[in-house]
């Protein structure tokens, strides 16, 4: 199957309108680059279908996203709850009554505000007892079960892991999952903890971003992760949502500059549940995530509960295509005595100066690839890599077309390789081609080398007709 070759890449969740072959299909063939299981949903025997069903249709990569510390609110079945009317929630389960996910109730105190279901309904504390805070709703509420539970500026000392995550890791290692995708991630300790769990180091770990710890602490974040989600949804319920468009930017911002994946999430087409085509509003706020460097940007309810899922994979597709003729090259800082970093941005300039169609990179672990498509060149880095974890984890990258190379990494020759790309139709027969190694730099991440060639004077001597 044949996509559209844009540069951003396309996380889709997948759900219940989507877990079937033909959808999964049709959305990759309309420009998903990776699946998201979103384990807030569903139980172990469900994430192992669809990871088969995927598995067995497309070679992409699959983020499994677990909940960290997240807190619900719990109850039976939903109530209807007045303005001013006051009600209990319990620190522990309680059959008659809500109650929290997790027991926070020494972390809050009366006065505190409480927003559910993604800040759509706010009450207030009006006081606290051992084992439950009476509250009030500000106006006319329905709860509903298991909907998420927000208490700006509060810092709760919630647990990394809760007990299913620590099954969904399992479940991940047991697999062999790209990603593993932490929700609430406060500080490194929370990445620490994770890496620690899952004790294996090709699955890769993307932070979420959505509260203000997450965001004091996105340095420390950025350097003990593969990559960083921005979630928009939670986030814009901790803080200010007029704070969000600028803290994404320079999430964005801060990822590019240390070569690692940056996802925008939440609301990307939520217009596009129920309507066939986005909103102008849509179209602005995925142009702008693209030109700010996004690398991806995902899909949640557009392709698990709405109604045109294959569609807003092709519009996205549409947008982003449009989009990139206005990517500019980036001016990223490098560390003036990291060989690797400096011979990236040399590649990235000689391709930009001379007409290079393709950069091509033999690369173990993704870093040259990765120091390269940081600058924002805007021509496709094929990276060659014989690792099909590493292959499927850089395709959430921007601009790069990674494949695996059977052959020996140490001892290929530009000629093999060029045989093998234009057998496989990757490169064409006319223009020139860059190509960036780490030959002699065995088991480190190291760049090396850089060389430009003609395709046309390589036919010539291989003897193959140009």
């Amino acid at each position: 199957m044949k996509k559209k070759n844009k540069f951003t890449k396309i996380l889709c969740t997948i759900g219940p309108v989507s877990n079937n072959k033909k959808i999964i299909k049709k959305m990759y063939k309309n420009g998903m680059n990776g699946v998201r299981i979103n384990t807030a949903h569903g139980e172990i025997e469900d994430y192992q279908k669809t990871v088969d069903t995927v598995r067995s249709i497309i070679n992409v990569p699959i983020v499994l996203d677990i909940k960290g510390p997240e807190i619900r609110i719990r109850l039976a079945q939903k109530i209807s709850i007045s303005k001013n009317t006051e009600f209990k929630i319990y620190g522990s389960v309680n059959k008659t009554a809500p109650y929290f996910s997790f027991n926070i109730i020494k972390d809050i105190s009366a006065g505190d505000e409480i927003l559910i279901d993604d800040g759509k309904h706010a009450c207030k504390i009006i006081k606290k007892a051992k084992n439950f805070v009476t509250v009030a709703a500000k106006r006319d509420i329905e709860l509903m079960p298991n909907k998420s539970l927000n208490i700006p500026k509060k810092a709760l000392s919630l647990p990394s892991l809760s007990q299913k995550d620590i099954e969904a890791v399992n479940f991940e290692k047991k697999n062999n999952i790209e990603y593993i995708a932490l929700s609430f991630v406060r500080n490194k300790s929370d990445l620490i903890d994770l890496k620690k769990r899952i004790d294996n180091a090709e699955i890769k770990i993307i932070a979420k971003i959505e509260n203000q710890q997450g965001v004091a602490n996105i340095d420390e974040i950025i350097e003990n992760c593969a990559g960083v989600m921005i979630a928009r949804g939670d986030l814009g319920v901790e803080l200010s949502i007029k704070k969000i468009p600028q803290i994404q930017k320079e999430i964005i911002s801060k990822c590019n500059d240390a070569g690692k994946i940056s996802i925008v999430a939440t609301q990307i087409l939520e217009s596009m549940v129920k309507n066939p085509s986005p909103t102008r509003a849509e179209v602005s706020d995925i142009t702008n995530a693209i030109l700010d460097g996004a690398d991806c940007l995902m899909l949640s309810q557009e392709t698990t509960i709405g109604d045109f899922p294959v569609e807003c994979a092709r519009q996205m597709s549409e947008i982003a295509l449009e989009t990139e003729k206005n990517v500019k090259t980036k001016k990223i800082a490098i560390n003036k005595n990291n060989i690797s970093e400096n011979l990236s941005l040399a590649a990235a300039k000689l391709a930009q100066k001379l007409p290079v169609k393709k950069i091509i990179c033999m690369t173990r672990s993704g870093y040259t690839a990765t120091n390269i498509v940081k600058h924002r060149v805007n021509k496709p880095v094929i990276a060659i890599t014989p690792s099909l974890q590493i292959q499927k984890q850089l395709m959430l990258f921007y601009s790069i077309e990674p494949f695996t190379y059977s052959g020996n990494m140490e001892k290929y020759s530009i000629i093999a390789i060029v045989k093998q790309l234009l057998e496989d139709k990757i490169v064409e027969k006319k223009g020139y081609i860059l190509f960036t190694t780490g030959r002699h730099s065995k088991g480190s991440k190291r760049t090396t080398t850089i060389e430009v060639h003609d395709v046309k004077d390589l036919l010539d001597y291989i003897g193959l007709p140009a």
